[in-house]
Parts: C-alpha cells; sequence; structure tokens
C-alpha cells in the first residue's frame, strides 16, 4: 500500500468534500452570464420575427395594391367608356376577398369601391388625411384587431383620373 492510499481512503470515509467558496461563485457567476446571454438571444430573436412579420405584412400589401391597379386598369381596357367609380365596383364586385381587403379614393379622398366591410372603409379613409398622406405605412386598430395600411398613389393614366389604393391586413390570426 502506498502513502497515498490511506488518505485516499479516509476522504471517501468522511464524504464528499463541500464546494469550496471560490467553485460556489465560478457556478454562480457563469449562471447569471449564461441566463443573460440567452436572455439577449430571445430578445433579439423576438425582435427579428416582428420586424420580419412586418416586412412580409408590407410586402404582401403593396403586391396587393399592384394587383389593385392592374386589375382597374384591365377593366378599364375592357370597358373604355366607363368612368373610375364603375370600373373599380367592377373590380371590387369580382375581386376574390381573402384575409386582405383595399379601399380606392378618388382625388378627393371619396371611397369609390371597396372591399372592406362598411365599418373599417372611413377608418382607412381617415388614416390617409392630408398630415399622413406621405406615410408609407400606417397601423390601425378596427374591433380589437390591429391592421396595417399601405398606400399607392396611381397618377392619371390609360383614361383614369388619379386616385388612391389603400390595402390593409393583419398578421393577427
Amino acid at each position: 500500500m502506498t502513502s497515498a492510499e490511506p488518505a485516499r481512503a479516509a476522504a471517501s470515509r468522511r464524504g464528499r468534500q463541500p464546494l469550496s467558496r471560490l467553485r460556489l461563485r465560478l457556478a454562480a457567476v457563469f449562471g447569471a452570464v449564461f441566463l443573460a446571454a440567452l436572455s439577449l438571444v430571445a430578445v433579439g430573436s423576438l425582435g427579428w420575427l416582428m420586424h420580419e412579420s412586418t416586412r412580409r405584412l408590407d410586402d404582401r400589401l403593396d403586391t396587393l395594391t399592384t394587383g389593385v391597379a392592374r386589375a382597374i386598369a384591365l377593366e378599364k381596357a375592357e370597358y373604355p367608356d366607363s368612368g373610375l367609380r364603375a370600373v373599380v365596383e367592377d373590380v371590387a364586385r369580382e375581386w376574390v376577398v381573402g384575409p386582405d381587403v383595399w379601399v380606392v379614393l378618388d382625388s378627393s379622398d371619396v371611397v369609390i369601391g371597396s372591399t372592406a366591410d362598411s365599418a373599417l372603409r372611413p377608418r382607412l379613409r381617415n388614416a390617409w388625411t392630408a398630415p399622413r398622406r406621405d406615410a408609407a405605412a400606417l397601423d390601425i386598430s378596427h374591433d380589437g384587431q390591429e391592421f396595417r395600411a399601405v398606400p399607392r398613389r396611381i397618377v392619371a393614366s390609360a383614361g383614369l383620373p388619379d386616385y388612391t389604393i389603400v390595402a390593409a391586413g393583419s398578421t393577427e390570426g
């Protein structure tokens, strides 16, 4: 038997040695740093998800305004003697309504056609009054749901006067 063996045997009889204060402090610091890093990753991920969700919604609404403008131009080409109101009403009647809605305003900001319900139409129209006309997008509330509204100003062409399309949608269920 070597001289180290009796010391080991004595230590095992006494049980495990208590952790030193240094080890406890190191474990506490490691735990706190790990928790802080994990919290930063969670907050950063949530912020990125919110940003991406809003960006994708803006893209979807921009695509919707482009589609409505094209449908209006096609309808006008099909019925060249029709005015803007008649053309927009035809487009609205033929439009397959999805989760997003749109409103068309004439040059004096009067609603001339829409797929939005009658309570949401004035909210979308009022969202684009003179002080906010240059905004790229605006958030509005309606019936406890948050909507994002995106406008597109269409300049007179193909026999149609100036008009604005305001598309609105939500990322909420």
